[in-house]
């Protein structure tokens, strides 16, 4: 048992910077993907009177699967970040506690 109060204050710090990293790129993403979904309509107009689109229904199911996968992309991202905030939140807790009982423990012993 020890004073945790600065890998305490460490972990804050961590939160803090994961959870703005995590909006940031969460931001970034979602801009992306509006981008993409703009775009999309006239991919599908242009491409439909492009020379060599013969299938369009194929290229639909292709734009459908890259949609898809970004999905994914971003469903991982997403799954990362928050794994390693609830990791350091956890570490927090348990810091928390040991340093309470350290500095309780302590207290007892000045009143002895």
């Amino acid at each position: 048992m020890a004073c945790r109060c600065s890998e305490m204050q460490k972990c804050e710090q961590d939160i803090r910077r994961l959870e703005s990293k995590l909006a940031q790129e969460l931001s970034a993403v979602q801009r992306y993907c509006n981008l993409g979904t703009e775009i999309m309509p006239a991919l599908g107009r242009d491409l439909t009177t492009a020379a060599f689109s013969g299938d369009i229904a194929r290229i639909d199911i292709r734009l459908a699967a890259i949609k898809k996968e970004q999905d994914k992309i971003v469903g991982n991202v997403l799954s990362k970040r928050l794994s390693e905030l609830s990791r350091i939140q956890n570490r927090l807790t348990s810091y928390d506690n040991e340093d309470r009982r350290f500095h309780e423990m302590k207290a007892q012993q000045v009143k002895r």
